[in-house]
C-alpha cells in the first residue's frame, strides 16, 4: 500500500510512486481536496503501472490518493 497527498493542476497530473511495487499496482483511488460542494464528482487514475499513474480531477484543487499493489 502506498499514498499522498499532490498538488493539483488543471491538466492531467503524473503521480510517481515514492517506490515501485515489485509486480504490479492492482487499484488506485483519487479524492480532491475541496473548500466547496462540487457537482462533478470526476476523480479517477489511468495508465497506472507499477510505478506510477496518471491522475485526473474535476477542478485543479490539490488530491489525496492511495494505491494498493504487489
Amino acid at each position: 500500500m502506498k499514498w499522498g497527498y499532490q498538488t493539483g493542476s488543471v491538466e492531467d497530473v503524473t503521480v510517481t510512486f515514492p517506490t515501485a511495487f515489485p509486480t504490479r499496482c492492482n487499484s488506485v483511488s483519487v479524492t480532491c481536496n475541496r473548500n466547496s460542494r462540487s457537482g462533478d464528482g470526476a476523480n479517477y487514475a489511468y495508465s497506472v503501472n507499477k510505478n506510477n499513474f496518471v491522475a485526473v480531477t474535476d477542478s485543479p484543487n490539490d488530491f489525496w490518493w492511495i494505491a494498493f499493489g504487489d
